[in-house]
């Protein structure tokens, strides 16, 4: 007998209420299913874990498992239930191939192995882009339901202490919760009097009240402008006033702040975040650059590897950044080349290996499949009646061929809706990095570091000069330009790695 595991996910609570349960739908499921097909269950995996982090931790054990041991088949109840992106898919992907495991998506019924028919590479390849799409959506519906809150003055999630979320839906708001709102109330007079530090604060909250409290919270506590009536989105970095009810005086506020900003503790000390921090390794070692501030105000890159101590030249951010201006004004090319790499996007998108001209085709030959079943049922039962087919017989085959019909369809509606969504989203960054020189001069540190991860990859530094690759399609700018004097009389010392 085959030896398999059963993995279960929900990313959240209210998955695991509505539906998707673990214990109640998806490992009952699995394990009928397991045993219906003579599997012998070596291991379940249920765990409560996004699809759409970066490290996803459960998954990668289960599927480490799996590889480690003699594992046969994985269970799963659906493909989104295991993954949501390309990237996972892959991880998928190779243990099928490389590993000659099997994977039972059960409410499917779709069975993966190292020789499926093409037909269930297809299906598989379909659900999974419409699991990253469905994520997309979700992110893209929860940034525009913040907003919306936002804009009307209601707080999308945290709310500072005395305050808490009270009641669901519609009548969801914000209450005063009067406890928690002495202590909110103490720490500002305690702090605008010059009576007590932070820590003294933290310690007489403890004493008091029997409250634990942090002295950086302390600190954000009396800087948060909700109690005077505005909510901050850091994303957007913007106010927004809201509608609750306020209980801390904007005079008691002003007056803490005004110590807060005047103390010699709390002063803003330089972030030790460069824009370039994470980004650039030492080309001797390998090892990540780190950004050093001097001064207050600028920022050098060291290779700070105690294991091997060896000099090289630190760079300056702002060094670094004229060169990151160079090269995007080396990218900017004109309108006919913008042109040709139009039409090479095209062709790239027609052919990439998610091919949704190739599942819509093997779609509609589906649809054509359900058909002709209905057809030729009808034409049994109209040539030989009850001796052929029986009305009952008829119906069943009617309802479960509609029923596949439906499915199909909706696939299909949903490949019409996204199929030019490739092309589009490279093209219009394709024009933005077309001005990205005079972007990036414009930019604050997070939207140049957003910029430098859409546009390169594998930054190194050898004291002298910055290398890089051009990831695609900024590549085929590259391309576009005439090799022979790319960066050619430059002095910033920029070189695109082979």
């Amino acid at each position: 007998m085959k030896r398999c595991v059963l993995i279960a996910r929900v990313s959240t609570d209210r998955q695991e209420q509505q539906g998707l349960s673990i214990e109640d739908m998806q490992l009952p499921r699995l394990r009928e299913y397991a045993q219906e097909n003579d599997f012998i269950v070596a291991k379940e995996f249920p765990f409560s874990e996004s699809a759409d982090q970066k490290v996803r931790n459960e998954f990668l054990a289960s599927l480490d498992y799996v590889k480690k041991n003699e594992i046969d088949a994985v269970l799963v109840f659906r493909v989104d239930r295991i993954t949501r992106n390309y990237r996972d898919a892959s991880v998928i992907e190779d243990l099928i191939k490389d590993n000659a495991k099997e994977f039972h998506f059960v409410d499917r019924r779709l069975v993966l192995h190292k020789y499926s028919e093409s037909s269930s590479w297809d299906d598989w390849a379909l659900d999974v882009f419409l699991a990253k799409r469905d994520i997309n959506r979700l992110r893209g519906y929860g940034l525009a339901t913040k907003n919306t809150k936002l804009k009307k003055g209601e707080a999308p999630g945290y709310v500072p202490m005395g305050y808490e979320n009270s009641g669901e839906g519609r009548n969801k708001t914000v209450v005063v919760v009067e406890e928690k709102a002495e202590y909110a109330k103490k720490i500002f007079e305690w702090y605008a009097n010059n009576d007590y530090s932070a820590r003294q604060i933290v310690d007489r909250l403890k004493k008091d009240y029997d409250f634990s409290y942090s002295h950086s919270s302390v600190y954000n506590h009396i800087r948060n402008q909700f109690f005077i009536g505005l909510m901050y989105d850091q994303q957007a970095d913007m106010h927004y006033p809201h509608n609750y009810d306020l209980f801390i005086d904007e005079d008691l506020f002003y007056k803490a702040n005004a110590r807060l900003n005047a103390s010699s503790h709390t002063r803003k000390k330089t972030s030790s975040k460069g824009t370039y921090q994470g980004l650039i390794k030492c080309a001797e070692c390998g090892r990540t650059l780190s950004p050093d501030p001097k001064k207050g105000k600028y920022f050098y890159y060291r290779c700070v590897n105690k294991d091997r101590p060896h000099k090289i030249k630190a760079p300056e951010q702002a060094h670094l950044d004229k060169m990151i201006v160079d090269i995007l004004k080396d990218i900017k090319i004109n309108d006919k080349a913008l042109g040709r790499i139009r039409t090479i996007l095209e062709r790239s998108i027609e052919s990439n290996s998610y091919d949704i001209a190739k599942i819509k085709k093997n779609l509609n030959k589906q649809v054509e499949e359900q058909d002709t079943m209905i057809k030729n049922a009808v034409k049994d039962r109209a040539k030989y009646g009850d001796d052929g087919i029986t009305m009952k017989e008829l119906q069943n085959i009617r309802h479960e061929a509609t029923a596949k019909k439906n499915e199909l369809m909706n696939k299909l509606s949903a490949l019409a809706r996204v199929e030019n969504d490739k092309f589009d989203e490279s093209l219009s960054l394709l024009e933005l990095v077309n001005k990205g020189s005079e972007l990036y001069q414009l930019a604050n540190r997070d939207e140049k570091r957003e910029m430098l991860k859409l546009v390169f990859s594998n930054f190194t530094w050898d004291g002298n000069s910055l290398d890089f690759n051009l990831l695609e399609p900024f590549n085929l700018m590259f391309e576009c330009k005439q090799s022979k004097v790319w960066l050619r009389g430059k002095d910033s010392n920029l070189r695109p790695n082979g």
